[in-house]
């Protein structure tokens, strides 16, 4: 009978880490079932597995990017479509719970204690709540913050993690091999062995960096371009900030960060609350990890994704490490009243998770794409090779999402580093004047009958001229030339 208690004692870790696991999936499917629908390159992945055609087929390129800089995750999607027969809504569905799932359980697996992940989880969603949406956008990079966070805990937190080599870099270069197969983006693997460097770790420097190339390559190689994948990857990001007069005309998402003063302030409490409870300071500037955080930090003062999608999830591993020490000075780690904490961190994280603060999940519910399948909006599309003008990215995601097999291209895209130079040059001379239509002449000069220029907001009288307008839903106005004038065999006047 005594053995009883000392079971369900350590039956507690196992409880706590299956609660992690459970609860994540959960979350996303009860967010999806809010009506929940990504805003941007989710919708195009889906749509591009389902269209099956190259990008070439699609957009209005420049020559030189003819390569998917997301080749694996199209991949994925493209045999899950064929092979379970998901449309739209289920591809999206598994993109934002598979990718989110992985990130938000890899830690639990790493760690003594899944409290601590837990703790960090909740911490980081209350320093900065627009996070949520950041870790449910369905798009592959959240499988690279993945990565990131994997090899944080088997590089960067201790010099001897207990791996024998062959299979520590085995497991490193198949996770990194994942990444840039899937996401594309193998250069910011860097950033660790970065870290790795300041810390003075010259050992563990060179063995990362050694396993980075190699998954790197083997990443590119896995799409039949090695080469041009890796070079393609990096021509798009010197393009995309190297056209820029004024940094207003970046995306959102490569604005400079804010500081994030409250992430400091949360790391600066971290820092006092370990030295309270443990009586000892937490490692900083011989801390590969920490000295990640300081990098993503810096970084994200010029380009806000080294912080949003490297900075936080270095940050999210290190809270939870220091979480786990302050836990093992102040609750054992099979007490019922650790699974009591547990339990609380759970439901506040779900509460803090669902909430639809400034309608985050539910504002799709409001939009109407344009559906071609209609006949009144089918008259009102381009003609199969025809071409859609727009300034309004989200014109893209969300009209090819509605219309993947549509026979028309798009000469703006996911992004604008992509197109031609002449088209590039009209889009960045509408954004530099602030949205006036009259930029647009050159696109509205070369337009063919069958193709359309699509405007979000304003009316027809507001749109350039040259072109005859129609609304096609509530708020987007659909251009094209007028008609041509019937010819007609007129009799000469002396036969009157």
């Amino acid at each position: 009978m005594s053995e009883h208690p000392d079971r369900r004692h350590r039956a507690v870790p196992l409880l706590i880490k299956c609660l992690c696991v459970c609860l994540m999936p959960f979350i996303a499917l009860k967010i999806l079932g809010m009506g929940y629908l990504p805003y941007d390159d989710a919708l195009r992945h889906v749509a591009k597995a389902i269209n099956g055609k190259p990008w070439t087929e699609i957009l209005v390129l420049n020559p030189q990017f003819g390569l998917d800089h997301n080749f694996g995750w199209h991949v994925i999607l493209t045999l899950l479509h064929k092979a379970m027969g998901w449309q739209q809504e289920a591809l999206i569905a598994f993109s934002v719970t598979f990718l989110f799932t992985v990130f938000a359980i890899l830690p639990v697996f790493r760690l003594k204690r899944g409290e601590a992940w837990l703790a960090a989880l909740l911490v980081t969603l209350i320093a900065n709540q627009g996070l949520a949406t950041r870790f449910f956008t369905g798009r592959p990079y959240v499988l690279s913050m993945a990565v990131l966070m994997l090899i944080c805990f088997l590089w960067l937190q201790m010099k001897d993690n207990g791996l024998r080599p062959p299979l520590l870099w085995g497991i490193t270069v198949a996770a990194i091999t994942l990444a840039v197969w899937a996401h594309g983006v193998w250069y910011l693997f860097v950033l660790p062995v970065m870290a790795l460097v300041l810390a003075s770790w010259w050992r563990n420097a060179m063995a990362l960096a050694g396993c980075w190339l190699a998954g790197s390559f083997l990443g590119g190689l896995l799409t039949g371009h090695p080469v041009g994948y890796l070079l393609q990857a990096v021509q798009i990001a010197g393009q995309a900030f190297g056209q820029h007069t004024v940094q207003r005309v970046l995306a959102g998402e490569f604005q400079p960060s804010d500081g994030v003063f409250t992430f400091v302030m949360m790391i600066v409490l971290a820092i006092f609350a370990r030295k309270l409870v443990t009586g000892q300071w937490p490692s900083i500037f011989g801390n590969p990890l920490f000295l990640l955080v300081v990098l993503c930090w810096l970084f994200g003062l010029k380009v806000g994704r080294f912080w949003s999608d490297w900075g936080v999830p270095a940050t999210m591993v290190w809270l939870a490490l220091n979480f786990e020490t302050i836990l093992e000075e102040l609750l054992p780690a099979d007490s019922f009243r650790n699974l009591a904490l547990s339990a609380f961190l759970g439901m506040a994280i779900y509460a803090n998770m669902i909430n639809d603060v400034g309608s985050r999940w539910t504002l799709h519910l409001n939009s109407v794409f344009l559906d071609a399948s209609k006949p009144e909006i089918k008259e009102l599309m381009p003609a199969d090779g025809g071409i859609i003008y727009s300034p309004d990215m989200t014109v893209f995601y969300q009209t090819f999402y509605q219309n993947p097999s549509a026979g028309w291209r798009y000469a703006l895209g996911f992004e604008p580093a992509l197109m031609p130079p002449e088209d590039l040059n009209v889009f960045r001379s509408y954004q530099w004047n602030y949205g006036d239509t009259r930029a647009l002449e050159p696109w509205i000069r070369k337009m063919r009958p069958e193709d359309r220029m699509i405007l979000r907001g304003g009316s027809a009288t507001a749109a350039p001229p040259g072109l005859v307008w129609r609304e096609g839903t509530p708020g987007l106005w659909i251009g094209r030339l007028p008609a041509a004038p019937v010819k007609t065999n007129a009799p000469a006047a002396g036969n009157q």
